[in-house]
């Protein structure tokens, strides 16, 4: 279907992905500027000017009066319909500005899908990897207006994503739910599912600063990682400990890895993963933790497998997943 909107092409191609009402706010001004009467003559005047021509050259000085009201009146229409295309010429710029402004001001948002590993760039020069079901927003550029930098680059995860960070002079801030992690340039993996209560960091190269509820603050270098709770936990962190890198960050080889995680929280690991449905009675999702860590790339079902075998479970397939119970005896 050809594109039927009154904006230019280039303009028009700008603000494809604006909000509906946004985009029809511009396109009602711009209407309204291409539809203001034009300062020419109008085609009444032009005749009027004929006729008086006309009957000038039977009774010279007879339409004086009315060529000169003619003349009036041409002159006072232009005056008004110059003073509102002036008001909408100076306008539409502010209007721009204000549609561009709003545009600008709004989080871009990128998003893992089930069963996917997304990998993207960042404005700095940065990438991340965003683990399945993983959500991450920042400010557009960077920055707090076009060509006004800001004086972070601040990212919001929730989920799970692993971070190669570009030196820059500003400091790259993750923001968890319950944490916030500090860079200048490394790399680091951080785990923040809000059903899970903490967030998780796990440091592969450089150094990075974390600060949690009630004034928490660590750093961790390669090799560490650390576990933050919510604030009504005691503490709320646990101390900077060794953790095996290649376990924390399986998951962007395809393989899978699960620390000290309650049995729902592993199915909803593998929900994510593989964009299946795994259902099971609440008393079993209550027992203890689980820790799990296979290197290779393994099927949701070969992972289910394992883990019912070493639970004591079992498991049958249905239409959207597995359906987990305890196992006769």
């Amino acid at each position: 279907m050809p594109d039927r909107s009154p904006l230019p092409p280039d303009l028009s191609a700008a603000l494809d992905a604006e909000a509906p009402e946004t985009r029809a706010d511009l396109e009602q001004v711009w209407t309204l500027l291409g539809t203001l009467e034009s300062d020419a003559p109008s085609e009444s005047d032009r005749a009027w000017e004929r006729l008086a021509a006309q009957m000038k050259a039977v009774a010279p000085g007879a339409v004086s009066s009315p060529t000169r009201r003619a003349s009036d009146r041409g002159a006072i229409a232009p005056t008004r319909t110059t003073r509102r295309r002036r008001a909408l010429a100076y306008a539409l710029p502010l209007v721009i500005i204000a549609v561009v402004g709003a545009w600008w001001m709004q989080p871009v948002h990128l998003t893992a899908g089930a069963g996917e590993v997304l990998s993207v760039s960042l404005p700095d020069g940065s990438t991340a990897t965003l683990n399945s079901g993983a959500t991450l927003a920042h400010r557009r550029g960077f920055a707090r207006l076009p060509f006004l930098a800001a004086e972070t680059r601040a990212v919001r995860l929730e989920g799970e994503a692993f971070f190669d960070v570009e030196s820059d002079e500003r400091p790259f801030i993750v923001e968890t739910f319950n944490a916030q992690v500090t860079v200048l340039g490394t790399a680091f993996n951080v785990r923040a599912h809000p059903n899970e209560a903490e967030t998780r960091v796990a440091v592969s190269e450089g150094r990075v600063r974390v600060t949690g509820p009630d004034d928490f603050a660590t750093e961790l270098t390669i090799g560490q990682g650390i576990s933050v709770g919510a604030a009504a936990t005691s503490p709320p962190a646990s101390s900077p400990e060794p953790v095996e890198v290649e376990q924390a960050t399986a998951w962007r080889t395809g393989g899978f890895a699960v620390r000290d995680l309650p049995l729902r929280a592993v199915f909803d690991e593998l929900e994510r993963r593989y964009g299946v449905e795994i259902t099971a009675p609440t008393r079993l999702e209550a027992d203890g933790d689980v820790t799990l860590y296979l290197s290779a790339p393994s099927s949701a079902e070969e992972i289910l497998n394992d883990l019912c075998t070493a639970r004591g479970l079992t498991y049958r397939a249905t239409s959207r997943g597995f359906a987990v119970s305890r196992a006769a005896r």
